[in-house]
């Protein structure tokens, strides 16, 4: 699912939304500054922009990666019964992938 989600906000959609919040962004400014006149001057679009796509990809990010912490916390406490020394952080690091290769015999294949 979280594959389908990226491949959609990278994709001509995902472009067209992106508009669609420029677009927003814009109205928005256009509407504070009939209330605050002079606001569209200090309020660089692109900018914002930027950052509320950032924070929509990073909101994605989490809420389809937030399942697998609880997983990888369940792998990474089994290691350490094992004799590894990881944290148990909930996230898939190289410490992690080296305590797997190290303590089992699964293969690991890198992302």
């Amino acid at each position: 699912m979280r594959i389908k989600i990226i491949q959609f906000l990278v994709s001509k959609a995902g472009g067209v939304l992106m508009t669609l919040i420029s677009a927003a962004i814009a109205m928005g400014i256009a509407r504070l500054s009939k209330l605050i006149p002079g606001v569209e001057q200090s309020i660089n679009q692109a900018q914002l922009t930027t950052v509320i796509w950032g924070l929509l990809m990073s909101g994605v990010n989490y809420a389809t990666n937030r399942w697998l912490t609880k997983d990888a916390k369940t792998i990474q406490e089994a290691l350490n019964g094992k004799g590894a020394a990881l944290a148990v952080d909930g996230w898939v690091g190289p410490d992690t992938l080296d305590a797997i290769k190290k303590h089992t015999d699964l293969k690991v294949q890198k992302p």
